[in-house]
């Protein structure tokens, strides 16, 4: 190591135009230019030979500023995804058939994007599956909140509706990350869920009930 810095301190100034930083076999070089990561290497890679010792290119890794990993993207995605979500949920209830159709659009969206966000990345499902679960019990409350004055028998289709929604995301959730804190945070949400539907009639809670043992089937057999 103190060959590498010497090395690299005839060429550059340590800290102006390189920082070096070394985690058990595995080197870290910030260099301001591509020119100058490239003699950096080179410079590493000389020493490390007179000691018979190579530099493995399989795990050579280039990020550019601001440093960006699968991760970071993957939870950036689903923030901005999830923020949506909830000012989707949040709105006011409509009783237009269109205006119904076009949240019902909305929500498919969201579930499409976040499968298309867990499939274009490396990231693991529970690296990112806390907001998403955080968010979804934001918008199952601020749907109960919705429903907790009079409201028409149209808007609480628009209400049943949403919470279906909402309900097909946390399982989707589930099914991605099927470990005992998943499991127990959607058994809150699904009780979060219960009170929000306490205004729905007798009929339409028997029809939700239904589509959770739908969904809690499906959820089964896909284990």
């Amino acid at each position: 190591d103190l060959n590498i810095t010497s090395a690299l301190n005839a060429r550059f100034d340590e800290d102006t135009d390189y920082a070096l930083r070394r985690y058990v076999d595995d080197f870290f070089i910030f260099a301001k230019t591509e020119a100058s990561l490239k003699a950096i290497e080179e410079t590493i890679n000389e020493q490390l030979e007179a000691y018979k010792l190579y530099a493995n290119s399989a795990k050579r890794q280039v990020l550019p500023r601001p440093f960006v990993t699968d991760i970071t993207s993957a939870k950036q995605s689903v923030a901005a995804l999830c923020g949506d979500m909830l000012t989707t949920a949040g709105k006011p209830l409509d009783s237009d058939p269109d205006a119904q159709r076009k949240t019902k659009a909305e929500f498919r969206f969201f579930l499409e994007e976040l499968r298309l966000i867990v499939g274009r990345t490396s990231a693991d499902f529970s690296t990112i599956s806390s907001r998403i679960y955080s968010d979804v019990s934001k918008s199952v409350k601020a749907l109960g909140g919705l429903c907790s004055g009079s409201i028409a028998i149209d808007q609480r289709a628009d209400a049943f509706a949403r919470l279906k929604s909402l309900v097909r995301i946390l399982f989707y959730a589930l099914s991605s990350d099927y470990r005992v804190s998943p499991i127990y945070r959607a058994h809150q949400i699904l009780e979060e869920i219960h009170s929000a539907r306490s205004h729905f009639t007798d009929l339409e809670n028997a029809a939700f009930q239904d589509y959770l043992i739908f969904e809690i089937c499906e959820l089964l057999s896909s284990r």
